[in-house]
């Protein structure tokens, strides 16, 4: 990506926005700040994490949440995990039954598909390249195999290939989709009829079906449900692209919940009528040249919000080329209108270039419709819904967030946290990293490595969640991480996520509880700096004039405000006062500066308003005696340097607390409070 001109952020935590239209977003993470994140990645034993560890193969491949227990598939084994313990409550073996196999790593029976169902589960496995599928009970360790529903069909036959499903129980429905066949099987999206724990399908139901409309897809994420549609997310060679080299696209595609297929005196039987599929568009752009824009392809996972009805989805560049990723977001709303309006995209013949049909040729009602009436039997009708599977027009992201140096390969999000969407972004490189959106800017926040000790690096695999944890597999590891974006830090640390504040000694999250100045610890109390000076007291010359000057820090919820400047004694003169509020990140400060003529010993004291609460800060001057001459030359050239010392020691600590907050410092002396105002 370096031929690219990108436009990059300020270095500290900074992002940018570039406006490529009105209704998307485009930012760019800089790259320093993405280093620096993953040079400072929080190791997984400090973030109070569990794990379930496999030290002699590679296992884990399949995560599926279910209530209060966790269903882990992997290498001849299910395992179901108890989260309130962390143990393993039940296991059942899942013996390779096929013979027919030569392969050292691939002959071994790897659990791809597991589906609650009631009582039981579904669940597929790779059978040493002859997936199977069976009805299991893991209370009491038996199985049956759903000899009706052909597991290569179904399930992949290398369980590092990709393969996705849906279960819909209200209408007794099992979506399942796979790509890469073994011989003899039917790659794409299938359904079936299925209630219950039997193990026996509805006959012939398994083979509704899409034909030739799938180039290799490799399926990601999980389908979901959204109105009548079911919506699935795969990568595939793109067949349109053909003539001019073999690409990769990324693709939607939906299918009515309802669809029965085609009938039997029509050359679509038993294939899906309402099948379509869409491009998704996800460009990184500069803003500049169209040349200048860049198209991931190579989608990776997918995190449907249904309260925000958003996909959240992370894609990588090809293979090969530099590491870069991307994450877009696209609305439901946008991915309906490409599906109801978009023109069609194919060829007539296998021979012709691709392109649009003549309008004439479009069938009325519109293909795609869930409970239309088509004239099934129409051989043109049936050309059509053939040939023109394809949308012509793109689905395009409403926020495109692009950093370089990383591969992102699995996405979960977490819903709004003081108007913050939190992402969680499993890499490559055995690690997880944290994001916020606010809806125009990210925020990378922190990476937390998950190496163990002994055990090699390797890609996540799985990330689901509830509302109390995060569930993350590799190949080797199950991971519990706690979801509580606050409650797990170190208390002093709050204040590196935005959305934490102290409330007494709890890092809990901001605008949870109502914060006053009496509710607070070392760690979040309105602390008063005076500027120059480290003694309460200080001496100075009688008739001389002296300049004060406070920095007061807070959190920016503290309203802080300064009343009043007085002095005890009327000798003692208030020559000059001003006061000057700013924000740095989460905090507010406020600089009070006061010239005081100083006769005779007297006490100075500036009052401090913090939501409400009266605050003083007292500074007492001795007279020192012994110095009573006028106009002194060598005594203005003492002052003067005094003045340039604390000129010199304030911007000392300012360039100190500037270079602690654009860090990911952990060392004791980053728990200082930032503090930044204008110059004294």
């Amino acid at each position: 990506m370096s031929s690219f001109s990108w436009f990059l952020f300020p270095s500290s935590l900074g992002f940018l926005l570039i406006h490529v239209c009105v209704s998307q977003i485009h930012v760019v993470i800089d790259p320093d700040v993405a280093e620096q994140l993953y040079q400072n990645k929080k190791p997984f034993q400090d973030v109070m994490g569990k794990y379930i560890l496999n030290d002699t193969q590679s296992n884990f491949y399949q995560l599926v949440l279910n209530g209060s227990v966790l269903y882990v598939g992997g290498r001849e084994s299910l395992d179901t995990i108890d989260l309130a313990s962390w143990n393993v409550s039940h296991h059942v073996d899942f013996t390779t039954r096929s013979v027919l196999c030569a392969d050292e790593v691939l002959c071994f029976n790897y659990v791809t598909i597991i589906e609650p169902k009631d009582d039981c589960l579904f669940v597929c496995g790779t059978d040493a390249q002859s997936p199977k599928c069976y009805i299991v009970n893991p209370q009491n360790n038996t199985m049956m195999e759903a000899t009706d529903y052909r597991g290569k069909n179904v399930a992949p036959a290398d369980p590092k290939q990709n393969s996705t499903w849906l279960y819909l129980p209200a209408e007794g429905k099992y979506f399942s989709a796979s790509g890469m066949p073994v011989e003899g099987s039917e790659s794409g999206i299938l359904l079936a009829n299925q209630t219950g724990c039997s193990p026996t399908f509805t006959k012939g139901t398994d083979n509704i079906k899409t034909p030739n409309w799938l180039n290799v897809p490799q399926f990601v994420g999980q389908p979901f449900e959204h109105d009548d549609f079911v919506y699935f997310f795969f990568r595939e060679f793109a067949t349109e692209h053909v003539n001019a080299g073999r690409v990769v696209y990324s693709r939607v595609a939906r299918v009515c919940k309802n669809d029965t297929g085609g009938k039997s005196f029509t050359n679509l039987e038993l294939k899906f009528l309402t099948y379509q599929k869409a491009r998704l568009g996800c460009v990184a752009s500069s803003g500049g040249e169209e040349d200048s824009n860049l198209m991931y392809n190579d989608i990776q996972d997918t995190y449907y919000d249904m309260d925000t009805e958003s996909v959240y989805t992370v894609f990588n560049a090809p293979q090969h080329a530099p590491p870069t990723s991307a994450i877009c977001v696209y609305d439901m709303i946008d991915i309906m209108s490409v599906f109801e309006t978009s023109e069609y995209w194919g060829t007539q013949m296998p021979s012709d270039l691709w392109s649009k049909p003549n309008t004439g040729d479009v069938p009325d009602p519109r293909p795609g419709q869930c409970g239309a009436k088509y004239p099934l039997g129409d051989p043109d009708f049936e050309l059509f819904l053939t040939n023109y599977p394809l949308l012509e027009k793109l689905v395009q992201s409403s926020l495109t967030v692009v950093q370089d140096n990383v591969s992102y390969v699995q996405i979960a999000v977490e819903g709004k946290v003081n108007g913050q969407t939190l992402m969680f972004l499993g890499t490559d490189r055995n690690s997880v990293v944290k994001a916020a959106f606010n809806g125009s800017a990210v925020k990378m926040i922190e990476e937390i490595d998950l190496t163990l000790d002994g055990i090699t690096q390797s890609p996540i695999l799985n990330i689901i969640k509830d509302d109390a944890s995060l569930y993350i597999s590799t190949e080797y590891s199950v991971y519990k991480l706690p979801l509580e974006v606050c409650a797990s830090r170190d208390p002093c640390d709050c204040e590196k996520d935005s959305y934490c504040i102290l409330n007494g000694t709890e890092c809990v999250e901001y605008q949870s509880v109502p914060i006053l100045p009496g509710n607070t610890s070392h760690c979040d109390e309105v602390i008063i700096t005076e500027i120059g000076n480290d003694e309460p007291v200080i001496t100075v010359t009688e008739g001389k004039i002296r300049h004060v000057n406070y920095i007061v820090s807070a959190r920016s919820n503290f309203d802080l405000s300064a009343t009043d400047v007085e002095c005890t004694d009327t000798s003692c003169s208030i020559i000059s006062r001003n006061s000057k509020p700013s924000v740095c990140g989460s905090q507010e400060f406020l600089s009070v500066k006061y010239a005081v003529k100083i006769d005779r010993e007297c006490t100075c004291e500036v009052n401090f308003s913090a939501n409400g609460a009266d605050l003083r800060k007292v500074t007492q001057f001795v007279v020192d005696s012994s110095y009573r001459v006028k106009d002194d030359k060598c005594l203005k050239e003492v002052g003067k340097y005094d003045e340039q010392l604390a000129l010199y020691k304030y911007k000392l600590q300012k360039w100190k607390n500037d270079a602690i907050r654009e860090s990911n410092c952990t060392k004791s002396y980053c728990n200082e409070p930032m503090r930044c105002s204008s110059e004294p």
